[in-house]
């Protein structure tokens, strides 16, 4: 039995989405430390392709892009992350969670 979802169009019942084959998958959350670089290595990555999503700890200098934020990276099995330099329009670097799976 395959798993997934598929939507079709209720007045003509054409299939309008088909996802049956891959659906994302969480994998696991890390907390990243403002301003710190890092990497994690989960071995479960090579069964898709990697998805990333962070949530920042605090909204504020988010919102009005006042805030160094980390970059992503992903090479095989191992996700890294690191923070560019700060400049004069970034007021601090900001931590948070990082979400990781596959797709």
């Amino acid at each position: 039995m395959t798993a997934g979802i598929q939507i079709r169009n209720p007045t003509t019942g054409v299939l309008m989405v088909d996802i049956t084959t891959r659906l994302k998958k969480i994998l696991g959350s890390v907390t990243i430390q403002a301003g710190v670089s890092g990497s994690l290595n989960d071995a479960r990555l090579a069964s898709g392709q990697a998805v990333i999503a962070f949530q920042p700890a605090k909204i504020w200098g988010w919102l009005v892009g006042n805030v160094a934020r980390p970059n992503f990276y992903v090479s095989g099995t191992t996700i890294s992350w690191s923070y560019s330099a700060m400049s004069g329009d970034n007021g601090e670097f900001v931590g948070g969670t990082m979400f990781y799976g596959v797709y």
